[in-house]
């Protein structure tokens, strides 16, 4: 996936979105995801993240990058989304699973 891809390709069993649209800049994720071939590939859902205002931490990173990067490492760096990954992963991973 590039920016501003939201075709899905059809060897993609199943996706989810997990974006946000803070940025400053047009590094924001695209609000909708869709299957290129729809009988092939299952789409999850599309989540937006909200970050304006909200404090995470970025130990290590310059003020330069916080700045520019705001909502994208913001994202990066909480915690939701990647446990909400995980869970997508290990679900797909389990026994009985299609």
């Amino acid at each position: 996936m590039g920016w501003r891809d939201r075709r899905i390709p059809r060897n993609v069993r199943a996706a989810a979105n997990l974006y946000q649209r803070d940025a400053i800049y047009p590094l924001g994720g695209n609000p909708r995801i869709e299957a290129e071939d729809p009988a092939r590939t299952r789409i999850l859902f599309n989540r937006r993240y909200f970050y304006r205002g909200r404090r995470i931490a970025m130990a290590g990173e310059p003020w330069i990058r916080r700045w520019w990067l705001a909502g994208h490492l913001k994202m990066e760096y909480d915690e939701e989304p990647w446990l909400e990954v995980e869970r997508l992963i290990r679900e797909s991973a389990s026994p009985g699973r299609p």
